[in-house]
């Protein structure tokens, strides 16, 4: 899956080069003047809502889509600034309390075939804007995937890699952290990445296959998980630090990880079944994302867009020192 750039926003300068971005992404995938427009709006709203109302700014994550026989632009943006009170009435079209040029977040949600908000008085807000080529049809799934990637701040390749395959009711996840960071630990993930989709077997099989594969490279911390929907299971294989966990409305699931390096030193590549709860989520990160989080800290979280959840974790548990990756599955 492709990285997301990030863009640090703080000053009114800044609004201009995430705009410029957002153009060249959008060109650069065959968008319609008329797609590169909605885009460009969009992206000039949220970054000049974090200069206006975010508290020392904030980000914009942008990267491309894939989805359904469609492409677009995933354009997020998150603060840590005081939060919107009434976040209801700010979606409302033409609703603007700075007099932005787009007119406010109902403008943003009335150009995005996918948009969700959350937001907590005093500690920050989030917002999630999709926008696809059209025409876009949404993907008929009992699964819907969201995730952030990011490589370190200065690096330009990211050392995590993960990717998915859909088989009839099932789902097929993966997530590789090269380890280390930079070009060498990318060339691992991209190895674990290819052994997975070469491949039709169990999670722990797939681990063990990727041992032999990566023993060329410096290795990765993997996972791989596999959604059972029809009987509501989740097979689940990881090796290193990679973290797991299984959440709904009732309770937590942490997911068990073996020591070691697939490629290097892995020598246990036992899988283990789990029960995947209705409307639950699965989560899988890097350990460029501090397992220190407890999602009771986020009340409703789980009524929102995985993506959404992915962008929370990124914003409140990304380490500066490594790569970061964020991905999330929910069963709707």
């Amino acid at each position: 899956m492709i990285q997301h750039r990030i863009f640090s926003v703080y000053e009114s300068s800044q609004i201009g080069e995430v705009r410029r971005a957002v153009n060249e992404m959008a060109f650069s995938m065959g968008s319609y003047e008329e797609s590169a427009g909605r885009a460009a709006i969009v992206a000039t709203e949220l970054a000049s809502n974090l200069v206006k109302h975010a508290t020392g700014g904030g980000e914009i994550l942008l990267r491309q889509l894939g989805h359904y026989k469609s492409f677009g632009l995933e354009i997020i943006s998150v603060d840590h600034g005081p939060g919107i009170e009434n976040p209801s009435r700010m979606i409302l079209d033409g609703v603007s309390t700075a007099g932005t040029g787009g007119n406010g977040l109902g403008a943003v949600r009335r150009l995005s075939q996918v948009f969700d908000l959350y937001t907590i008085p005093q500690k920050g807000t989030i917002v999630l804007a999709q926008l696809f080529e059209r025409p876009w049809n949404e993907e008929k799934s009992y699964l819907q995937i969201g995730s952030i990637m990011r490589a370190k701040p200065g690096e330009d390749a990211c050392g995590d890699g993960w990717s998915f395959q859909r088989q009839d009711d099932k789902l097929h996840l993966i997530l590789s952290d090269g380890l280390g960071h930079g070009t060498e630990a990318a060339v691992a993930s991209r190895e674990a990445i290819q052994c997975f989709h070469s491949n039709e077997v169990s999670p722990g099989e797939y681990i063990q296959k990727m041992d032999m594969a990566l023993r060329h490279t410096r290795g990765a911390a993997v996972a791989v998980a596999s959604i059972d929907l029809p009987r509501q299971k989740i097979a689940y294989a990881a090796v290193g630090n990679i973290s797991g966990r299984i959440i709904s409305s009732e309770k937590v699931v942490g997911c068990l990880s073996y020591n070691g390096i697939v490629g290097l030193n892995a020598n246990r590549f036992q899988e283990i079944e789990y029960s995947c709860p209705p409307k639950g989520y699965l989560i899988l990160h890097s350990d460029g994302i501090s397992s220190r989080w407890d999602i009771s800290q986020y009340p409703g979280i789980i009524n929102h867009h995985p993506s959404l959840l992915a962008a929370l974790l990124y914003r409140d548990h990304a380490r500066e020192t490594d790569d970061a990756t964020v991905v999330v599955v929910q069963q709707r």
